[in-house]
């Protein structure tokens, strides 16, 4: 067993992280103390079961803020190929005195490739599972997902969407178009709504992202953001550019400097205004040891997520920049602090998106808090669902 900490700042009150591991590299227990200034309160506790195999089975979470206390688990199914066959979502119920279900994820594969997920809701009265939502993915001849097609079975809002994807030489993204089915005099038409082109420099590096909404019979530009990076293929600066009614809203940019161990050295956030960039604040960052930088100070620990779109219906994109290519966490909480969805990604050298399907998620509208732990940072942001 081994102890690390580390602390990080959300919504201006600082967090300690206290992780004891086993045997497998993920945790078994993660306890979280909110406070600051030598008076710190257990606030969280995460507890992580596994099976044989070192795959988790179970996962739960108490909290105990200062303004509610809420218990919620995690249970999971593994197939015969020990990959994700079944995610139940359980709540306490304080009355009872015991966990009870409320939503539940089943996956099927085929030659092990995600083909569908189908999400449903636990209905007490009728002690059964309501299905609401379908998404099925096909993949072209590289191995590479072509289509997702959701389906919501709703019955206030059943709908149908799906997105296509367009893939260069390289197997890199390159077009994601996003369509809904509606009804028409004879018969369903699929109508676009918004599209995102990526494009790659010279060095296969992500160099812009485009996404445009469809309205009035053509495309307008919502937004676009144009990655910069320097002589050893760092990203360098990051241009967003935002769009209202196909018009430049505003025009904002991250500046980044590394040192001489290849570290984030400070970034620069800008706005520009009478075609002149105007400061609006510098992040300096400073390091105690540069071979286990996990967790050394605030300004270290916390980046931003960058969420396209934001506010999100259907989906939204999840771009980070790290340094060093590396499995990692996503997480993601509601208003009330409560963890609704959990998943491992991959991070590049560089940045990295990670595309998150709302409708797989069985939330409602309203804001969630993103955060993605990798192995020496983490990235934080906030996601609107319209």
């Amino acid at each position: 067993m081994y102890r690390y900490s580390g602390t990080r700042n959300h919504n201006n009150i600082d967090f300690v992280h206290l992780m004891d591991y086993g045997e497998n590299p993920n945790f078994d227990t993660l306890e979280v103390y909110g406070g600051g200034n030598d008076n710190w309160m257990l606030a969280e506790t995460c507890y992580k079961t596994y099976d044989e195999q070192g795959n988790p089975v179970q996962y739960e979470q108490i909290s105990n803020y200062p303004a509610f206390t809420a218990k919620q688990l995690y249970t999971y199914t593994l197939n015969d190929e020990s990959t994700l066959k079944e995610s139940v979502y359980h709540w306490w119920s304080d009355d009872e005195l015991v966990y009870i279900p409320a939503s539940k994820t089943s996956y099927s594969y085929t030659q092990s490739s995600l083909t569908k997920m189908e999400t449903y809701t636990w209905r007490e009265s009728n002690a059964d599972w309501q299905l609401n939502r379908e998404t099925a993915f096909n993949y072209n001849d590289g191995g590479l997902i072509e289509m997702a097609t959701f389906s919501n079975f709703i019955p206030i809002n059943p709908d149908v969407s799906r997105e296509m994807y367009r893939y260069n030489k390289n197997g890199q993204l390159e077009e994601v178009l996003y369509q809904k089915l509606q009804e028409e005099a004879t018969s369903p038409v699929w109508h676009n709504l918004d599209m995102t082109i990526y494009t790659y420099n010279e060095d296969d590096l992500l160099a812009e992202i485009l996404l445009q909404g469809f309205f009035l019979d053509s495309w307008r530009i919502k937004e676009r953001i144009i990655y910069s990076y320097n002589g050893t293929g760092l990203l360098s600066s990051e241009i967003h550019e935002r769009y209202a009614a196909g018009q430049l809203l505003n025009t904002f940019q991250y500046s980044i400097s590394y040192n001489e161990h290849i570290l984030p050295d400070m970034v620069v956030v800008s706005t520009l205004e009478d075609n002149d960039w105007q400061d609006i604040c510098r992040h300096r960052y400073s390091y105690e040891n540069y071979e286990d930088a996990y967790f050394l100070d605030d300004e270290y620990a916390v980046y931003n997520i960058d969420i396209q779109p934001n506010p999100a219906n259907q989906h939204a994109d999840l771009i980070v920049i790290n340094d060093t290519s590396e499995e990692a966490e996503l997480l993601v909480h509601d208003a009330k602090g409560q963890l609704i969805y959990k998943k491992s990604i991959a991070l590049y050298n560089g940045p990295t998106t990670i595309r998150l399907y709302l409708g797989a998620m069985t939330i409602s509208n309203g804001e969630y808090f993103i955060s993605i732990l990798a192995s020496r940072k983490t990235y934080t942001g906030k996601l609107l669902v319209i």
